[in-house]
């Protein structure tokens, strides 16, 4: 019960209280289809003259005992009628408008849901972020949030039934309160084997979300690699780890089909069985009028339906359920790991970029990646890093772009530290070229200019970024120019193609910061002079930072920072390090071979 608790404070939590709203709407259908039910047994017992003494037709007659209506049977049977009609009408009215709203509200309630866990992804530090699989935050944001969202709707049904429930079972209190209680009696023992189903599909639940969340990122890892694994061989392989998930995927399914199928299959039979048992014995032993024991057992048998039907859909909430635990651990801890927000202000961001003292290291490692960094970046000016492979450059950019914090140390730019930045403003005000190109599944223009509403694009500015971008020549030649898709990750284009699109979507954007990091590596020597060429001619416009394999890119660098294990071990423009002979030398010399 504990669970059903939890899980009901979390759903009302979820649905923001708007669930009693739904649940109104029952409350309204399940009073007029009582009174609907109650009209049609006095109609009835009206027109066979059906000696009763139940509460409803006590009632009924001292109402109705100085009119009219009361003396005229036909009158009388003709208004319980008519009441009935009504109350049925307006039972169907309610749940139609209830159903409707329901799924309106639901519909929005997965939008905000999901717009919500993907303002946190966006707004969460970074290494927390990228502690997560791709594919297990893929899974809660789309398989996941549906899953969620199947639970509420099964949470909501679970009320309602349960209204209707109660309902079902007041009506035939009222006509025979004998076989009602004593029914009521012989079912509560039904309640033992539920609760012990519902917690055997709550434990099965969520171990069907974690195995699906190993499937899908599995899979997504293999569609991201599936150029390697076709042109290798390999994909045969992985066959093993597929079944594998699948086998366990398989038994949760069938566990939970079992489990799920006893209340409907074991437990509605049984009930029918004892309803009947009860009304056979208060008829023939105890003398109660046909029509009342019929009632009263047609009335008990809906309220067994419904009762039922209460456990099913319990079941299907439980074993959904552990998706709302899924969704709200990621969501809570991306919470509490949201970076400061801070408000924005007129920073200069062309000033000079300093660092102190920066040492960094990854949370849960004690590895250092940086030790002691001192460097400084000229406003305006063209710097390079280098260095071998892991030597900590990417990392430096990422501290610099205000993705990764310092573990020690401080960065500022324009004389103000980066703990009193709004990191959005900074993060706007840089382009950022990553060795592999980031494209969408969408047309060039949205591409560069990343879905920027239609009357705000400047197809001059557009069309002079593709061309410092030396992206013109290939595009002009696609069908629909710049309105041309480019598939998934680009497939329709080279991967060279694919680095000039992204670099031209940086030169669009047109902030005081240009960021490299290997942005022309997947180009031949003659595209890659003619894209350096362009970029210096904002050489003392905007600060330019590049990471460089090919160190002839650097050349023309005011200053030259070069990584060696996480440590700046030479600086200097190209010259002076040449004639330091010492480790970017090396490096030359060793490119030139």
């Amino acid at each position: 019960m504990k669970s059903f608790y939890r899980y009901l404070i979390n759903s009302i939590k979820l649905t923001e209280g708007r669930i009693f709203l739904l649940l109104l709407f029952s409350i309204i259908a399940a009073f007029a289809e009582m009174l609907a039910a109650a009209s049609m047994l006095t109609a009835v017992s009206q027109g066979i003259a059906a000696d009763s003494s139940n509460i409803i037709q006590k009632i009924i007659s001292l109402m109705l005992k100085n009119t009219k209506i009361g003396a005229d049977p036909n009158k009388l049977i003709t208004l319980w009628l008519a009441l009935t009609a009504f109350f049925f009408a307006i039972r169907g009215a309610t749940l139609m408008t209830g159903e409707w709203y329901k799924s309106y509200f639901i519909g929005q309630l997965y939008k905000k849901m999901q717009r919500k866990i993907l303002d946190q992804l966006y707004s969460a530090d970074y290494q927390v972020v990228m502690s997560y699989n791709i594919g297990e935050l893929g899974n809660i944001i789309v398989i996941q949030l549906r899953v969620v969202i199947q639970s509420l709707r099964a949470f909501i049904t679970v009320i309602s039934s349960s209204i209707f429930a109660m309902v079902y079972l007041v009506l035939p209190i009222m006509v025979n309160h004998q076989i009602a209680i004593i029914a009521i009696i012989i079912f509560l023992p039904m309640g033992i084997v539920i609760r012990y189903v519902s917690h055997k599909l709550k434990l099965l639940s969520v171990e069907d979300v974690l195995i699906r969340g190993q499937l899908n990122s599995f899979v997504l890892q293999l569609l991201t690699h599936y150029k390697y694994l076709k042109s290798t061989s390999k994909y045969p392989r992985t066959h093993c780890i597929i079944d594998s998930i699948s086998d366990k995927l398989a038994k949760i399914m069938v566990q939970l089909s079992v489990w799920g199928s006893i209340a409907p299959n074991m437990l509605t039979p049984f009930a029918v069985a004892i309803i009947c048992a009860i009304t056979y014995w208060q008829v023939i032993y105890n003398g109660v009028p046909i029509i009342e024991a019929c009632a009263v057992m047609g009335l008990l048998y809906h309220s067994a339906q419904q009762a039922i039907s209460i456990p099913t859909s319990y079941q299907k909430f439980l074993s959904s359920a552990g998706a709302i635990d899924v969704y709200n651990d990621i969501s809570k801890r991306l919470e509490k790991n949201l970076e400061p927000v801070k408000e924005s202000s007129n920073i200069d961001f062309s000033g000079d970029i300093l660092l102190k003292d920066v040492c960094f290291y990854y949370k849960n490692s004690d590895k250092t990646v940086l030790s002691n960094i001192n460097m400084r970046i000229p406003g305006k000016s063209f710097v390079g890093i280098v260095g071998e492979s892991g030597a900590g450059k990417s990392t430096l950019m990422n501290l610099i772009n205000g993705l990764l914090k310092p573990s020690s140390g401080t960065i500022s730019i324009s004389g103000i530290d980066y703990d009193k930045i709004n990191m959005n403003d900074l993060r706007n005000s840089i382009s950022y070229v990553s060795q592999e190109p980031v494209i969408f599944n969408d047309t060039v223009r949205n591409n560069i200019t990343l879905w920027e509403p239609g009357q705000e694009v400047q197809e001059d500015r557009l069309w002079k970024a593709i061309k410092q971008a030396s992206a013109h020549s290939f595009i002009e030649k696609m069908k629909n120019g710049v309105d041309s898709l480019l598939g998934d990750n680009g497939i329709n284009i080279s991967g060279g193609q694919r680095q000039r699109i992204s670099i031209a979507r940086e030169i669009y954007k047109n902030t005081p910061i240009l960021m490299l990091d290997e942005a022309t590596s997947a180009l031949d020597s003659e595209t890659e002079q003619i894209i350096q060429s362009n970029l210096l001619a904002a050489h003392g416009e905007k600060t330019i930072i590049a990471i460089a394999h090919r160190l002839s890119t650097v050349k023309n660098c005011d200053k030259i920072f070069v990584l060696e294990n996480g440590r700046i071990i030479e600086e200097g423009n190209y010259s002076e390090l040449i004639a330091k002979a010492g480790r970017f030398k090396e490096m030359v010399d060793r490119q030139s071979l």
